[in-house]
């Protein structure tokens, strides 16, 4: 089993585009507390809140990249 996944590979399946450099990912992570160096986060948005507004925390918290669905 691959322990490892390619920001082009999940760009391509969610009929996305990758901007900047490709890089593995070592995990996935919704929630900017829990991030470990070399997650992807990925910013939900909910009724109550938008992850969108956290994406700055998941930069200072390391993340290989960050998957987001709208322009910020």
């Amino acid at each position: 089993m691959v322990d490892w996944l390619y920001m082009s590979d999940i760009a391509l399946m969610a009929e996305g585009e990758l901007l900047g450099e490709d890089a593995a990912i070592r995990g996935i992570s919704t929630d900017t507390r829990n991030i470990k160096e070399g997650d992807l986060f990925i910013a939900l948005k909910g009724e109550r809140y938008d992850a969108h507004d956290f994406i700055s925390d998941a930069i200072k918290q390391a993340a290989k990249g960050i998957f987001i669905h709208k322009d910020i």
